[in-house]
Formats: C-alpha cells, structure tokens, sequence
C-alpha cells in the first residue's frame, strides 16, 4: 500500500505546506492508494467531502479504511524489546565469561541456581512468577492486537480504491476557522473524540442565545464538507466574556 502524506495547511488559505507541492485546503491530510476492494453498494446519499461523491461508506468499507490507517503501539514495542535484549546481553555475557573462566558476575548465578534446585513447582513462589509471566504476555498480546489512538480520520471517497484521510490537527484547524468566522465568536477550542467534537467557544455578546445554533449549523457545514466515515456528534458551547 502506498500513502502520500499532505502537509499541514491553512484552511482559509488553501496553501500547502512548504516543500510538499499539493494544496488541500483542510490540512494534514494523507491519501492511500490501493488500500481499499470492490465496492460493495448499499450507498446512501451524504454531504460531499474532499473527493467523495456523496456516499455514505458502507462497514466493511469503513473496517478497510481503520486498517489503512491503524497505528502501531510503538513505545510497548521498544520497552519490550529493550528489555530482552538487555536479559539476552546479560546471559549470554555471563555464559561466554564463565567458559572462558572468568565469570563477570554480573547476574547472581548462584542464588538462582540455589533457588532453582530448592523450588517445587507448587510452591507459592513459583506459581506467583509464573501468573506474572502469564499477566505480562496476556498485556503484550493485548496491546498488539488492540490498535492505537489513529491520528488520521479516515474520509469517505467516491472510488473503492481510495482511502482518504485527515490528521486530527488539520480537522481541528478546520473546524476552529468555521467556528471562527461566525459573527460574536471571540475564540474557540477544540476537541475531537471518536463519536464526538466538542466546541467551546467564547463570545463578548451578552446575548448569545442564537449564537451556538449559528456555530454547530458552521461546524456541522465543515465536518458536511470533510465527510469522516463515522460522522460526529457536534457540541457546542458559549460562555461570555468581556474584551
């Protein structure tokens, strides 16, 4: 699968970032190619988005499109690995320095081997270690098989053979600068979840009643536009504040 990464840009500018040579308009965007097989219909119709043509993606659909854009759980990955290979490094120095007849002593040999030959497999601490070895694969399988937090939202597209995403930076800066441009709206802060967007907006209005209806039809018409495979909840709020 090949992705071309897109460089954050201004959302009211439409310029790119320099040195990546394309202009999206949204920001922080990444396209894949290949990532995605034949469409499978039942498509419903749905606010246009970068590229889509209407089209509300379908599950398996959407399955393909997390799997494009699946993290990896990267700081586990190098914690474990770190890990054995300091026991590997570890061992295989005390072995090399005890049949070369210099022994660096680096690990407690003795008491280990001690231990071993005194320890019964029933005994309380063996069946501890080895419900810890148990606990500690079990979290590592876990932690492989669940993915990590994406930073990309996968958008819907027109062709099957497309998976269209944009960082969570770039749908934040969109989303400011709609929520930005409604009259009485000072500033803004933004939060994206997973089913949810949060706008906490202030504004020096003292009668801001129509205010936050003006905001979400704003962000409702952006996120609309940028068409996320799992459309969001918007929620907005308004507190006042003076100048």
């Amino acid at each position: 699968m090949r992705i071309l990464e897109i460089g954050d840009t201004d959302p009211s500018s439409g310029d790119t970032a320099p040195g990546t040579g394309v202009g999206t308009g949204v920001g922080g965007a990444a396209l894949s190619k290949g990532g995605l097989g034949p469409d499978t219909g039942g498509a419903v119709p749905r606010a246009t988005g970068p590229g889509a043509t209407g089209i509300l993606a379908d599950r398996p659909t959407r399955r393909r499109a997390a799997r494009a854009f699946r993290t990896g759980r990267r700081l586990p990955a190098v914690l474990t690995a770190a890990a054995l290979a300091a026991a590997a490094l570890l061992t295989a120095t005390e072995v090399i320095g005890a049949l070369a007849g210099h022994p660096p002593h680096l690990l407690p040999v003795s008491d280990l081997a001690r231990l071993g030959r005194d320890t019964r497999w029933d005994d309380s601490l063996a069946v501890t270690a080895a419900g810890a070895a148990v606990a500690v694969g079990g979290l590592l399988i876990l932690l492989g098989a669940v993915p990590g937090r994406s930073r990309t939202i996968p958008l819907a597209t027109g062709d099957p053979r497309v998976v269209l995403g944009i960082t969570r930076r770039g749908m934040r800066r969109c989303i400011a600068h709609a929520a930005a441009s409604v009259d009485g709206v000072a500033t803004t802060k933004i939060k994206i979840r997973r089913r949810r967007i949060r706008v906490r907006a202030t504004s020096p209005l003292r009668d801001a009643g129509g205010l936050g209806g003006q905001v979400r039809e704003a962000v409702g018409q952006c996120v609309g536009e940028l068409a996320p495979l799992r459309p969001p909840r918007v929620r907005v709020t308004i507190r006042h504040r003076e100048n």
